[in-house]
């Protein structure tokens, strides 16, 4: 009799034992013939181990050769190139790089002048708790007049650490472009891209710099990094729009050329809105 139950426990355990097994194949075959034609890998390139982690990276034509590159930065302080190989139909991995000296955290690429290439800005963190931001040429790799030794900020008693947030454009209409630098203390700096600082040789201060705002003040909270900036032409006038992006979740418009507040929404918290029109405001509730 007992020979008996426990056979019957022992048969028991293994179909228990049997059937998740059951299910889990079953998924298995029934996951691959859902992902045939959803997704694949179609190229990648052995980068090694020692790059770091790879941040901001950017695609677009920056030698004028008719095809984009992809541009990419590195916790070890590397600007990576990578040319479209024709021959092979696949990216090249022999890797341009240039080395910025820092961990590389911002990146923005425009024409800042009149040659045919691109420029590529980069925000980097050189020492300690100093950051700078160089601007190198897309045809040749080096570094444009004025940007030489790269370019720190300076609050006056403490230096902006992380350039996080970069964009690069015409912000308010006057046919020069301007660089947009969001850092690590929660402000906004806009400078003239080709001509950055007045007094050549040391850190843009707030007197140089055409924008230089606390982003806390216009949101009316306390905002520690402002790690997204961008421009964009969101309304009819001819001076285009920064929008920049917080750490606390703050998302902030504003006018290019009356640095007035345009829209803030809080996308981290109670979901209210405010826009702001002239001197007017209208609040509502998602």
């Amino acid at each position: 009799m007992k020979s008996v139950k426990v056979l019957a426990l022992a048969m028991l355990f293994l179909l228990t034992s049997m059937i998740p097994l059951v299910n889990v194949e079953g998924a298995k075959e029934e996951r691959r013939e859902t992902d045939i034609g959803y997704i694949s890998e179609k190229w990648r390139a052995g980068l090694g181990t020692g790059l770091g982690s790879l941040n901001s990276i950017k695609s677009a034509d920056i030698d004028n050769d008719g095809e984009d590159e992809l541009v990419f930065g590195n916790a070890q302080g590397f600007i990576h190139i990578m040319d479209w190989d024709s021959d092979s139909n696949g990216w090249s991995d022999k890797l341009q790089s240039v080395d910025m000296g820092g961990s590389v955290k911002g990146m923005e690429i425009a024409n800042i002048d009149d040659d045919d290439a691109l420029e590529i800005a980069v925000g980097y963190n050189w020492v300690s708790d100093i950051g700078k931001v160089k601007i190198i040429d897309g045809l040749n790799l080096t570094a444009e007049a004025n940007w030489t030794s790269g370019v720190s900020w300076s609050h006056g008693q403490w230096t902006a650490g992380w350039p996080y947030g970069l964009a690069m454009g015409d912000l308010d209409g006057d046919e020069n472009t301007e660089i947009a630098m969001g850092d690590d203390r929660g402000f906004l700096w806009v400078v003239d891209a080709i001509s950055p600082e007045i007094y050549v040789g040391r850190d843009v201060t707030p007197d140089e710099a055409e924008w230089y705002m606390d982003v806390s003040a216009k949101v009316g909270k306390s905002v520690a990094d402002a790690w997204g900036v961008t421009f964009g032409q969101f309304d009819e006038d001819d001076a285009m729009e920064v929008a920049v992006g917080t750490k606390e979740g703050w998302l902030a418009i504003f006018d290019g050329e009356t640095e007035e507040m345009q829209w803030k929404i809080d996308m981290d918290g109670t979901m209210n809105q405010t826009v702001l029109l002239q001197s007017y405001y209208c609040r509502f509730r998602r």
